[in-house]
């Protein structure tokens, strides 16, 4: 959730508590009844606050599918690993990222741009310029970064990867050789 979502939100719950139930006009007395309602009415709003700011996380939460990495090699007509050099801002959202090709694992790259987007929500992957990516593409299209999409950052957690797109394409070419 970015800044200014949170302080939308802020101001949101700060309004609520504030606005009297019902049109009411402040409590300005003292007595115990009074001061019991008054209560309740905070609690209530508290509780609505809450509901209100949990719901929205579940709403803006990314779900998707993500295909086994064979598929994505199989369904892949090139991939290759690259570095991004430079980036562009081509629309308000759409950031065009050039790479340096460092190694081809499967056919030939039609392109050496990848798009990410900048976006609010939590399925945008952004990438950085220096950082090396797992590019999977097909001919004519260029590859997008997604936070399900087979394209990825490589990173030490993700450093097998490229070992097992290798031994993937490896197999590949040994059955299709036979």
């Amino acid at each position: 959730m970015n800044a200014n979502k949170l302080i939308n939100w802020t101001n949101f719950i700060v309004l609520l508590f504030a606005i009297p139930l019902r049109g009411q006009k402040p409590v300005q007395q003292n007595s115990a009844i009074i001061k019991a309602l008054a209560v309740k009415e905070y609690k209530l709003r508290f509780i609505i606050s809450i509901t209100l700011l949990c719901t929205s996380f579940l709403s803006s939460a990314c779900s998707c599918f993500s295909p086994s990495l064979e598929e994505s090699v199989q369904n892949a007509d090139f991939i290759y690993v690259g570095q991004i050099i430079s980036a562009q801002v081509d629309d308000p959202k759409r950031v065009l990222n050039y790479l340096s090709n460092i190694e081809t694992l499967k056919g030939s790259p039609d392109t050496d741009t990848l798009v990410s987007y900048i976006e609010e929500g939590m399925c945008s992957s952004p990438a950085a310029v220096g950082y090396r990516y797992v590019v999977f593409g097909k001919k004519g299209i260029t590859p997008t970064l997604e936070l399900c999409g087979a394209t990825q950052m490589i990173t030490e957690s993700s450093k097998e990867l490229v070992a097992s797109v290798q031994e993937i394409t490896a197999n590949k070419s040994l059955k299709q050789e036979k």
